[in-house]
């Protein structure tokens, strides 16, 4: 009985030992893939959790770029507004009935003995179209130079430069009866005076070289031709459009009596084998 009772209280501890060494296994086992499991998963949720930050970091960039975006547009739309000449310059500059700002914009600052103004040019509507040179700043505007034609969209149609002694030199090429002109005029404003004044002006062909006191620039040097020279170059008529391209000689492109000429790259033209 006593040996009956040992055997049966060993095989219980044998038993309670090694029944639960299986389950301790499996569950070892378990909880490890388990755990690796919720490792995976939570790396994945890592991986979630950065794409997810990614995906904010993105919308911020992306809120960052509308907003820049927006930006950029309306400064672009105020810019093209005042551009245009509608209404008021963003200097300031307001337009009276028929005026608009030429395109591209001709404007300066200056600074003579009055104090600090701004010089812009504007297009004036009519009949006849013609440009006008305003000195304005200080709540004043002085309508200084009305010119007979609107000046050209040329390479050197209009310019705006300071002179010497603290002078404005306004340079504006228009149509002539027989050949493109150029007008310009020297503006100073005189200590003590109350508004501007226009010192001198000269008007040639816009080829020649302008008076001494403007500063004695030839602005087309490559427009030079002596009377000898027999050279050609590729002309573009300026009356007839930009497509108006042909291979003549440089006098007849730049000095023709019935046409508006001005010899540009040679590649513009083809060549006579094409």
């Amino acid at each position: 009985m006593r040996f009956a009772v040992a055997a049966w209280m060993v095989a219980l501890i044998v038993g309670c030992g090694s029944k639960p060494e299986a389950p301790g296994a499996g569950a070892a086992s378990a909880s490890g893939s388990t755990g690796s499991t919720n490792g995976s998963g939570s790396a994945a949720k890592g991986a979630g959790g950065a794409t997810a930050g990614s995906g904010t970091a993105k919308g911020a960039a992306g809120s960052a770029n509308s907003a820049d975006a927006s930006g950029a547009a309306g400064a672009a739309g105020v810019g093209g507004g005042s551009a245009a000449g509608s209404g008021t310059h963003t200097s300031g500059l307001p337009l009276k009935p028929g005026e608009k700002l030429h395109v591209p914009l001709a404007e300066m600052s200056w600074t003579p003995p009055a104090g600090r103004v701004t010089v812009t040019l504007v297009d004036v509507e009519g009949k006849t179209p013609t440009s006008r040179l305003v000195v304005w700043g200080d709540g004043k505007r002085h309508d200084l130079v009305s010119t007979r034609l609107q000046c050209l969209v040329t390479e050197h149609g209009v310019e705006l430069a300071t002179g010497a002694k603290n002078t404005v030199l306004f340079r504006c090429e228009s149509y002539g009866k027989v050949d493109t002109m150029a007008d310009e005029w020297l503006i100073r404003w005189a200590d003590g005076k109350d508004f501007p004044t226009i010192y001198r002006h000269w008007r040639g062909p816009r080829f020649h070289r302008e008076p001494k006191w403007a500063g004695g620039k030839q602005w087309y040097p490559e427009q030079e031709v002596d009377d000898n020279d027999l050279r050609e170059c590729c002309c573009q008529w300026e009356d007839e459009g930009e497509e108006s391209l042909e291979r003549t000689s440089m006098r007849y492109c730049k000095g023709s009596t019935d046409h508006h000429g001005v010899c540009v790259a040679d590649g513009k033209c083809k060549k006579d084998d094409d």
